[in-house]
């Protein structure tokens, strides 16, 4: 009489065994993280099962470990962003000339605080400009002009620095010498100025 055989199962097999006691019920709902535990453990304390259920076991706290360390380090890039990003955009607004961001259409995307002081805006007030057109900041010769420069850039040509003549709230226009450049991060351009001394 022959002995019945031994067997281990795979683990694959033991996936879909450990998979199947773990639906809770008919609708496919899977039961918590503790109960699933204990039928791991079920799986380990069976002769039969012990050697691949361990295997998994040991394989599941590797995974959780790398987990765990992922979440760390990217706890800490993202924290390293923001403080960079942080940084930037200080010096982006201490900057002493202005910057400004428009799209296609010559709405303000974003701009700096000098910008906005530029424009007869106070810090605070500065998100008030944004969607505004530039020509409303403009005078009209000074739209003209930098519709001119921003088409020269669509058609590629080199656009040296000109001079605008802001619209303040004030309503005392100041002048600047500007440049444009097409924004290297989307769509739209890049303008920037420094006051023009009068004379």
């Amino acid at each position: 009489m022959t002995s019945p055989k031994k067997f281990t199962l795979t683990s694959t097999a033991l996936r879909a065994r450990a998979q199947a006691q773990l639906k809770g019920d008919a609708t496919g709902t899977w039961i918590d993280a503790t109960q699933a535990l204990r039928v791991l453990f079920d799986l380990a304390a069976n002769v039969d099962t012990a050697a691949d259920a361990l295997a998994l076991l040991h394989e599941l706290q590797v995974y959780q470990v790398e987990l765990d360390l992922q979440t760390e380090e990217l706890t800490q890039s993202r924290q390293d962003l923001e403080s960079m990003l942080a940084t930037q955009r200080q010096l982006y607004d201490a900057s002493p000339s202005a910057h400004l961001v428009v799209d296609a259409q010559g709405r303000l995307i974003d701009l700096n605080v000098t910008a906005a002081q530029d424009l007869g805006v106070d810090s605070a007030g500065r998100n008030g400009l944004v969607g505004q057109r530039m020509d409303a900041c403009l005078t009209a010769e000074s739209a003209r002009q930098l519709q001119s420069r921003v088409l020269a850039l669509k058609q590629r040509s080199p656009s040296p620095s000109f001079l605008l003549n802001l619209k303040t709230q004030k309503g005392t226009p100041h002048q600047v010498c500007a440049s444009l450049r097409q924004n290297p991060a989307a769509t739209g351009y890049v303008l920037a100025w420094v006051s023009w001394p009068v004379i």
